[in-house]
């Protein structure tokens, strides 16, 4: 699948690139994702990796304003730096109408390797420019995916702690082993089960405290020794929308505690936030999403595999975006704040962020996701009553979904 991100504000133009890359590529083959603006373009390059970038030059810097003759300019020049966060496609494609935009940049492109394109409503080279660079990149993606190191292991799953959360991990009947890695003070725990016909091998541990640092190095230093096809967070997490024995999953992680401490006019501390967000790999999304529709009694049915206290309400698979900070949360201000941020939020813990800020770089093609069980909803008076349930709904759902996606031909466990 060849990712794309288009960039231009002239809908006929985008229309005619569209067509052209589907028409060789094949509409099944490609994703496109069109935005009109500069500040469009960086918020989608900070959300996801794109294998190809189309850019027209000729370009406004945000919504609703004139095109700014060098705003193409100045998002590749952030692209190249990395700025806030950005992630650099494989491939660039600099598109303009106009003769004399394109005289001032072809150095520029030059120097950076990129493609610079001339377009004319009437056709002419640009089409086949544009298409002889998809299918390159379409061709030098297989190769790699193709010559990529096969995978140790089939599944990781990692939580922010031992207690209760990886108890209920390694409560699932794998035939778990302890395995210690020299120079590695983690432990991991090697385990092994059986769906649709074949093993499916899993490894499991802890990180060394909660919070998004400590997941970051935990996923990134387990990727790396492991190289698994698909990581999971597991573990247990507050509600915003979901209820108190409910699962969410993380479509998105929301850094909500990024942004700027600064004086108010009455010298009073006042944040400017600054939220970010990671997403969750989009194959490992679609696959729970599908379990979550096509097995509804499956799920359905983990709650009742639970032989202690429980909430008296049917269980609910809540997927949407969760909200990952650096601090325990007992007070409804903040949550309602939160909420602010982002009305669809699901849930509320400390590790999604870092645990997907490190995973979308893994260099294995890992897929990635978070499934928690919830325990509270981040008010006073915030108990442990449901702790234990709550991360048994986590391990047992993660098991029921790799059994089912074990079966798929071509699935993630392959």
């Amino acid at each position: 699948m060849l990712s794309c991100l288009l960039v231009d504000d002239l809908e006929r133009k985008v229309q005619e690139i569209r067509e052209a890359i589907q028409d060789e590529v094949g509409i099944e083959n490609v994703d496109i994702v069109h935005v009109g603006s500069a500040n469009a373009a960086a918020e989608q390059l900070r959300a996801r990796a794109f294998d190809l970038l189309i850019i027209d030059l000729n370009l406004p810097l945000r919504g609703g304003v004139s095109p700014a003759r060098d705003g193409g300019i100045r998002l590749l020049r952030q692209v190249v730096r990395g700025t806030a966060g950005i992630i650099r496609p494989l491939s660039i494609i600099g598109v303009t109408a106009f003769e004399e935009i394109a005289r001032e940049a072809v150095e520029e492109f030059r120097l950076h390797g990129w493609v610079l394109v001339t377009y004319a409503p009437e056709g002419g080279s640009w089409h086949e420019a544009i298409v002889n660079q998809c299918l390159h990149v379409t061709t030098c993606k297989k190769r790699i995916l193709e010559e990529r190191v096969q995978p140790d292991v089939d599944v990781c799953i990692i939580t922010a702690l031992f207690d209760t959360e990886l108890e209920a991990v390694l409560d699932l009947p794998y035939d778990w082993e302890t395995v210690a890695v020299p120079g590695d003070d983690t432990r991991y725990s090697m385990g092994v089960t059986q769906g649709g016909g074949r093993s499916i091998d899993v490894v499991a541990c802890a990180c060394p405290e909660m919070g998004n640092c400590a997941a970051a190095v935990t996923v990134h230093k387990t990727l790396q020794l492991y190289r698994p096809r698909l990581c999971i967070l597991a573990g247990i997490c507050a509600g915003i929308s979901a209820e108190v024995g409910d699962v969410a999953v993380a479509e998105f992680s929301l850094h909500y505690d990024s942004g700027k401490w600064t004086e108010g006019e009455g010298g009073e501390a006042a944040f400017l936030p600054e939220p970010r967000y990671r997403p969750a790999s989009s194959r490992a999304l679609e696959s729970f999403r599908r379990f979550n529709v096509e097995h509804q009694a499956t799920v359905a049915g983990v709650s009742s595999l639970w032989r202690g206290d429980r909430p008296e309400r049917a269980l609910r698979v809540e997927v949407g975006p969760v909200a990952s900070g650096a601090a325990v949360i007992e007070n409804g201000a903040i949550v309602r704040n939160l909420k602010f941020r982002d009305r669809k939020l699901v849930g509320l813990e400390m590790e999604s962020y870092g645990f997907y800020f490190a995973a979308e770089r893994n260099a294995w093609g890992s897929e990635y996701l978070m499934i928690k069980g919830v325990c509270d909803r981040a008010t006073p008076p915030k108990i442990d009553k449901h702790q234990k349930y709550a991360a048994f709904l986590s391990a047992r759902m993660i098991h029921e979904f790799l059994i089912v996606e074990s079966q798929i031909r071509g699935g993630i466990l392959g």
